[in-house]
């Protein structure tokens, strides 16, 4: 069975445990643009990715799978 990306709800529920119970907040804690990390779940967008994965303190490729090679490095843009 392939691994899958996390889901909306299962990041959305990461980042509640965290403190930040709406998505906007990391947008503007973190400097973002809003919508940044709304839209980071679903398309790739490095920055937002990075954020995501720091404030849930796990790499970004173990998040994003489909987005990152198994040593970690980038896929897409």
């Amino acid at each position: 069975m392939r691994a899958r990306d996390w889901t909306r709800g299962k990041i959305k529920y990461a980042l509640e445990q965290k403190g930040y119970t709406e998505m906007c907040q990391v947008d503007q804690a973190f400097g973002l643009t809003l919508g940044t990390v709304s839209s980071t779940i679903c398309f790739p967008h490095h920055p937002g990715e990075k954020v995501i994965a720091r404030i849930l303190d796990v790499p970004a490729h173990s998040i994003w799978l489909s987005r990152y090679d198994a040593a970690g490095q980038r896929l897409m843009p």
